[in-house]
């Protein structure tokens, strides 16, 4: 497992090789910008979005913009 700092770093080692699935911390609307960078940049790896609190609206927005499940 390896940590990134931040959504260049995380896409810098997805350059380095391949990943089986990105687990992504995503506190506000914001962070779909990052699934969608993610998803564009790797789409076969898979990507887990996690939610700090019940966000159901930023869920299914998480899922159509390319995460395979949400987490909360």
């Amino acid at each position: 497992m390896t940590a990134c700092d931040g959504l260049a770093a995380a896409l810098a080692h997805l350059d380095d090789g391949p990943c089986d699935v990105v687990l992504l911390n995503v506190a506000d609307a914001t962070g779909l910008d990052a699934i969608v960078r993610l998803h564009e940049h790797s789409p076969t790896t898979a990507l887990v979005a996690l939610f700090v609190d019940d966000a159901a609206d930023l869920c299914n927005q998480a899922l159509a913009q390319g995460a395979q499940a949400c987490l909360s």
